[in-house]
């Protein structure tokens, strides 16, 4: 079955979009967030919303403007649930043969979980932001969510946090230098 045509969950009745990933699907740091928002939905691309405009800017700042030859950005799911509520244990079920399949083509160094439900999918529901976890050969971190940060603080100590946990990837990722 072809991704875009996907139905295995309820979400497929509402999207416009399958919204896969972007980036390269070889790179050796990986971000997976929470699921798609209305502009990811429309754009058929993740993180290009509020919280995309923060991210990209983090990353484009530490990383350099050629960053996303160098990442690949996806979500736990890949269609957008009603309302921008949470996803549901089923539809994460539903989609996470398409989420193994993106970690897996090429084992990365370094995954970034952004936010806790990647965080709490991919590390344990019990991990502690910006800490390193080995798990079958790569490096997990969990770090904030860009949204959480925009509501947190963006200025503060969210903010803060944020930047060092996407600095410590990269730099894991031997994306970037000391």
């Amino acid at each position: 079955m072809s991704v875009k045509n996907c139905k295995r969950c309820r979400l497929h009745k509402t999207r416009n979009s399958v919204v896969w990933g972007r980036g390269s699907i070889d790179a050796e740091v990986k971000f997976v967030g929470e699921a798609p928002g209305a502009e990811e939905d429309k754009e058929g691309m993740p993180f290009v919303g509020r919280s995309g405009t923060l991210l990209n800017g983090v990353l484009i700042d530490i990383g350099g403007s050629d960053i996303f030859t160098k990442i690949f950005i996806t979500n736990v799911i890949m269609c957008r649930p009603p309302n921008n509520r949470r996803p549901l244990p089923d539809e994460i079920e539903a989609c996470g043969r398409w989420l193994r399949y993106k970690i897996k083509i090429k084992a990365p160094r370094v995954i970034v979980c952004l936010g806790r439900t990647s965080s709490d999918l991919l590390i344990s529901n019990s991990c502690a932001w910006n800490k390193q976890y080995k798990i079958k050969g790569s490096i997990y971190i969990p770090v904030y969510h860009p949204s959480y940060v925009i509501r947190n603080g963006s200025k503060g100590e969210p903010m803060k946090k944020f930047r060092q946990g996407i600095r410590t990837a990269l730099k894991l990722g031997k994306i970037i230098g000391d």
